[in-house]
């Protein structure tokens, strides 16, 4: 039994703007793909922040048509025929990890920092105390993720680790804790001021009388 094949060519367009200016990025692809199959396309693995829209321009072997998509989610598609057009992008977050003395407890803080999608954080510890997590979405799309963990007395920070794991990573990252130096005030002393001579009693060393003698 012979499989039928379709043949189709995808073109597809990637408009950036970089410091007021337009660049366009258009690459030219070959696809072939079993008749009644569904399959995901591509558009680029670079990630961006500055992309501004994508369009997919596919010349199909009876017509020719149009997907794209704008930032604000608005899109255009003139094939309609049941494709669709998903926004997915990848950027891995900045990490950091430390100690604070908070009054008389010790609180571990970890923190992905604008990565997308969220990062996916935990705590290595021998102790029962629940996490906080505190999630931002930043208005350009961007997810920072931060976990509080307060550290009870039976757990030394040297038994403490952070775990992170991201979509943009193929292993997770570890991050051990470390307690931020307080910071050091430095005061400059005011020089003592000379007392002033009283030049009416003590003139170049010497006792002046009333009267003289």
């Amino acid at each position: 039994m012979r499989t039928k094949r379709m043949y189709r060519t995808w073109i597809y367009t990637v408009v950036i703007s970089v410091f007021e200016a337009w660049s366009q990025d258009a690459v030219k692809r070959d696809v072939t793909f079993n008749l009644g199959t569904n399959i995901n396309l591509t558009c680029t693995n670079k990630t961006r922040a500055d992309i501004v829209f994508i369009i997919w321009e596919m010349h199909l072997k009876n017509k020719n048509c149009k997907i794209s998509f704008v930032n604000d989610d608005k899109g255009i598609d003139s094939c309609k025929d049941g494709k669709s057009l998903l926004k997915t992008s990848t950027a891995p977050p900045v990490l950091s990890a430390w100690l604070e003395q908070k009054g008389n407890k010790m609180v571990a803080l970890c923190r992905a920092e604008r990565g997308t999608p969220v990062a996916n954080l935990s705590w290595s510890y021998g102790g029962s105390s629940e996490p906080a997590v505190k999630t931002q979405l930043d208005p350009d799309g961007f997810v920072t993720v931060e976990s509080h963990l307060e550290l009870l007395e039976d757990i030394g920070p040297e038994e403490l680790t952070c775990i992170v794991q991201h979509r943009f990573w193929d292993q997770e990252k570890i991050l051990v804790p470390k307690l931020r130096e307080a910071a050091v005030l430095h005061i400059t002393p005011s020089q003592p001021k000379r007392p002033a001579l009283d030049l009416d009693n003590n003139q170049n060393g010497r006792k002046t009388d009333d009267a003289d003698h």
